[in-house]
Order: C-alpha cells, then structure tokens, then sequence
C-alpha cells in the first residue's frame, strides 16, 4: 500500500535537494491547483500557499508542512 504522506514528502525532499533557481511545487486535487509550496534556501524555510482560503503559512520543518498538503488534499 502507498503512503500518500511520503509521496509528498518525497515531493518536498526534491524541492530542497535541488539546484534549480525554482523551488516550488504545486498539489492539485481533482485536476485544480489547490496549494503550493515554496523553498527558501537563504533560510532553509516552506512557505505553504493554500488557495482555498487564501492564507499562507511558513514553516521550518518538511513533517509539519506535508501535513498541512495532505490535509488540504
């Protein structure tokens, strides 16, 4: 059985792994973006988007804001 939790900490995992200017990552559900996540470096801070609601959260921990993607999905 897969762990839809891990994949999108797998998911965040790459945005910090990587060597791209871009460090964000959109989750869709049902075909509609529903939030996003961005990486800051300088910090080693996610910024959590959710466009439902319309309120962003900053987080320093990847467990805490991969909750937040599975609870918004």
């Amino acid at each position: 059985m897969n762990s839809k939790l891990k994949e999108i900490i797998n998911r965040l995992e790459k945005i910090v792994q990587t060597d791209e200017d871009n460090r964000t990552r959109r989750f869709r559900s049902n075909g509609e973006d529903v939030c996003e996540v961005n990486f800051n470096v300088e910090n080693n801070m996610f910024t959590f988007v959710d466009y439902k609601r319309q309120q962003q959260y900053e987080f320093d921990n990847i467990d805490l804001v991969a909750i937040e993607v599975f609870e918004t999905l």
